[in-house]
C-alpha cells in the first residue's frame, strides 16, 4: 500500500483535493494497483527557507515522500515520475522545483490493518 505525503505551502482546498486525486490516479496507473491501495496526504508548510532566504509560493520546492513496498527500479522510476507530474500539474510549479523520494518498506517493518506486514 503506497502512502504519499505532499508537503507544500498552503494551497486552496480545491487545488489540494485535485492534487491528491491526481496523485492517487498517477500511482494507481504507474504501479498497476487500485485506488483503495493508495493513500495520499497533504501537509501544509508554514514557511520555507531555502538558499539563504524565505521563499514564496513560486520559488520553493514541494517535498513528496512515497512510502511503499520494495519494487523493481523501473517501477519505482515510473512511480516517481508519475507523482511528480501530478504535483506539477495541480500546483502549477515547474518540474525542477518538485522533490520526490521513494522509501522502501521491507516486509515486517509496517503495522497496517491490525498486524505487522
Amino acid at each position: 500500500m503506497p502512502v504519499v505525503t505532499i508537503e507544500a505551502l498552503p494551497q486552496d482546498p480545491q487545488r489540494v483535493e485535485a492534487m491528491l486525486a491526481g496523485v492517487v490516479a498517477a500511482v494507481v496507473d504507474a504501479l498497476s494497483t487500485v485506488p483503495e491501495n493508495v493513500w495520499a496526504h497533504f501537509v501544509p508548510m508554514q514557511a520555507v527557507y531555502e538558499q539563504g532566504r524565505l521563499n514564496d509560493s513560486q520559488g520553493y520546492h514541494p517535498i513528496v515522500t512515497v512510502l511503499a513496498n520494495p519494487r523493481p527500479d523501473a517501477v519505482v522510476a515510473r512511480g516517481l515520475e508519475a507523482v511528480a507530474a501530478a504535483v506539477v500539474r495541480e500546483l502549477g510549479c515547474p518540474a525542477d522545483k518538485v522533490w520526490v523520494h521513494w522509501v522502501d518498506l521491507p516486509p515486517g517493518r509496517v503495522f497496517s490493518a491490525g498486524q505487522v506486514r
